[in-house]
């Protein structure tokens, strides 16, 4: 406990320090794990009036493995008390969100997580470079001259580069291990090919140790007279040093066995329009999935990361330069001003309370036109007095994954759509289909349904309908078993393969599970609003408790249909709140 207590103790320091000098409204940006329980800290010291971001810089863990650590549910807790949480790459979203499922025994969704009654809000921002910086020091006549002294002293030898801190995760072994095996199966390359490894100081001394081992034992055996085959230097490299080195490599090789973005790769695809030089890079990057054009490795893999070695040394010049292109276009798109940007701009964003952006976007005129509200059952059930009573000035709908015999409790003073969407009852009417609605049978029903089987046969009492009219699968279950979170973490693992064709609605109020079409209640409700009202609908909110809502109105998409004046989906906490909004509009 000695060490949480102290980070523990530095969170309290920085938020007593803040509390002293925030003012309301204040933004709040706190970067990487060294700060992940500032943001509950601050709440306790007062700081509720600030919007709170947090950006990773590192990787998320998987859930398997942050599970493991003994303060899980104060750091997730913690982080949950932000307003934006910010990742490099969509894998760590994934993460975290397993992570805070299992934690808290909880469904979430991949774009927020709703805690404590708060959406917070989950973004991929992966970081870039200060491009301008670069490109200006590139022009300066000292590293101008420098590049030229080390085309000169390495005197057409193919240059590879590797810049790296002193860390176990920077794969640095790996890395020389494959530089010998790529000696090993081409002696040609001896005295032809040079490895200049720069080591940023760390603390790791026995790494450290193992690394000049390495050195000095290919240097032992492959040198030739007057020519090292490795150019190592421990210590920090001067800006302009380090540009011109990268400017004349021919190859750099990142080979970090666990990174969050790694921008030394970006470094180098800025430094290298004159020279088109071939970047390999750890497929354990972030960077790697953002820079297609590289040659990608398994750091792991001595022998394919020699062959990568060997294909970007034999790289023809047109392949270099396209891949130095497309690559060197997307660092300039996703520069360190456009990261800065983006996140500031989301914190603002989502300050701004929906029914503030449904206000702004109304005319003074609105409330003599058609206002649609559609709420999810479990909202309904709580909030049923209330939205009966405004069911003269909305058109209610409550929107449910439930056959019509499980909605007998709905009142007849609002509209009822069940299965998904399926079928419908208009206000004090009869239960009818709504015509159309089948948006095509997809792949995905077959892996569903086998994943939906087995855990079927591993829970008692529980079975499986499938609505062959539209697709749309439900798992129902007994009591409270812990296999009905299993099979949702299976079911959101199986969308992420198919690139979100489905979404699953978890209701273990109900105990069920709803899988179904992405697009399918957005089509269903177009179609009943359609019937609701022949004038244009100006205002169309959707409102649910849960913190993965089933459905969004999403008016219309059609161009000859007028859009909505305004539309909002909403996550409540309470009936107060629900009471609120409605006498806001």
């Amino acid at each position: 406990m000695e060490g949480y207590d102290a980070y523990e103790k530095t969170a309290e320091a920085f938020a007593r320090t803040i509390a002293k000098i925030h003012r309301p409204g204040d933004i709040i940006w706190i970067h990487d794990y060294h700060h992940l329980l500032l943001p509950l800290k601050l709440h306790e010291f007062g700081v509720t009036t600030a919007t709170i971001g947090i950006f990773l810089h590192i990787p998320f863990p998987s859930s398997e493995v942050f599970k493991r650590i003994p303060w899980r549910t104060q750091l997730l807790s913690s982080m949950l008390s932000a307003n934006l949480i910010g990742f490099q790459t969509p894998d760590f979203i994934r993460h975290f969100t397993r992570a805070v499922a299992s934690t808290f025994r909880m469904p979430v969704r991949s774009n927020s997580v709703c805690f404590n009654g708060k959406v917070v809000h989950l973004s991929v921002l992966p970081i870039g470079l200060n491009i301008q910086k670069i490109n200006k020091i590139l022009q300066h006549p000292e590293v101008l001259n420098k590049i030229k002294d080390l085309k000169t002293r390495f005197g057409g030898k193919k240059i590879i580069v590797g810049v790296d801190r002193l860390e176990a995760m920077k794969g640095l072994p790996q890395k020389f291990k494959a530089f010998e095996q790529l000696l090993e199966t081409d002696k040609a390359l001896v005295g032809n090919v040079i490895l200049v490894q720069t080591v940023l100081p760390g603390d790791d001394n026995e790494l450290r140790r193992e690394i000049e081992e390495w050195v000095g034992r290919l240097n032992a055996k492959w040198s030739t007279v007057g020519q090292a085959v490795v150019y190592y230097k421990y210590g920090y490299i001067e800006l302009a040093d380090l540009i011109a080195l990268y400017s004349v490599a021919d190859v750099c090789l990142v080979t970090s066995l666990r990174d969050g973005m790694n921008l030394v790769s970006q470094e180098y695809i800025a430094c290298q329009q004159t020279n088109k030089g071939t970047l390999i890079l750890s497929e354990f990057t972030g960077a790697s999935a953002y820079l297609p054009h590289a040659l990608k490795i398994n750091p792991w893999n001595t022998m394919e990361t020699a062959a990568a070695i060997q294909t970007a040394i034999d790289l023809p010049m047109a392949t270099r330069a396209h891949s130095q292109a497309m690559m060197y276009k997307y660092i300039v798109n996703h520069s360190a001003v456009h990261w800065g940007q983006a996140f500031i701009k989301k914190l603002e964003v989502i300050t701004i309370h929906p029914v503030d952006k449904i206000i702004r976007s109304l005319g003074k005129d609105s409330k003599n036109r058609t206002r649609v509200i559609v709420v999810s059952e479990d909202t309904y059930n709580e909030t049923a007095n209330v939205l009966e009573g405004m069911s003269g000035f909305y058109e209610v709908v409550v929107f449910s994954s439930r056959r019509e015999d499980e909605l007998k409790h709905v009142s007849d003073s609002v509209h009822v759509v069940g299965e998904m969407g399926r079928v419908w009852k208009q206000r004090g009417g009869v239960w009818e289909d709504v015509n159309n609605v089948c948006v095509g049978h997809s792949k995905w029903i077959g892996p569903v349904h086998k994943i939906l089987d087995y855990y079927t046969k591993v829970t008692p009492g529980s079975g499986v309908w499938l609505n062959e009219a539209i697709d749309v699968i439900t798992w129902w279950w007994e009591g409270n078993p812990l296999s009905a979170h299993d099979c949702y973490m299976h079911l959101i693992s199986l969308s992420d393969t198919f690139h979100g064709p489905f979404r699953v609605h978890y209701c273990p109020a109900h105990s069920r599970l709803t899988i179904y079409p992405t697009a399918l209640p957005q089509v269903a409700l177009r179609k009943i609003l359609n019937k609701l009202s022949p004038n244009p609908i100006t205002l169309a909110i959707s409102v649910s408790h849960h913190p993965s809502p089933t459905f969004a109105v999403g008016l219309p998409t059609d161009p000859e249909e007028p859009p909505a004046s305004a539309e909002v989906s909403l996550t409540l906490s309470s009936k107060a709140e629900l009471i609120a909004l409605l006498k806001r509009i």
